[in-house]
């Protein structure tokens, strides 16, 4: 059965509730700026409050920001039921991609603001 995570109710970082996650989860993330850079192998969604709402604020207020240390979000799923919603993804950096890196992966990017990120935003 498909679960919910909520970050950071459940567990304080996006890669913590992640790595709980089965394929078929979802983690909804509240407002606030994220300082990670992600790793999503699982066939999971992965989203800001917009998923459930439909309201435009959440993408603008729900950032993952990744310090410029590397993609903000790698995904290696490998399965279409995987999914990025509703985020501002800022701050990447990667010769491979800076905003989402999609090495091997494949996954639906829907309704996310993605700046500011060195060499490409979506890879």
């Amino acid at each position: 059965m498909a679960r919910i995570i909520i970050i950071p109710s459940d567990y304080p970082t996006i890669q913590e509730g992640i790595d709980a996650c089965n394929d078929g989860d979802t983690v909804l993330v509240k407002p606030g700026i994220y300082y990670e850079n992600i790793d999503i192998i699982e066939n999971i969604v992965l989203a800001s409050f917009f998923l459930t709402s439909n309201n435009s604020q959440y993408i603008e207020n729900t950032i993952m920001d990744g310090s410029s240390s590397g993609p903000v979000v790698s995904i290696h799923s490998s399965d279409t039921s995987a999914a990025v919603v509703g985020f501002t993804i800022q701050n990447g950096r990667n010769y491979n991609g800076g905003g989402i890196y999609m090495r091997f992966g494949i996954a639906s990017i829907r309704n996310n603001i993605i700046k500011w990120n060195e060499s490409y935003g979506l890879l």
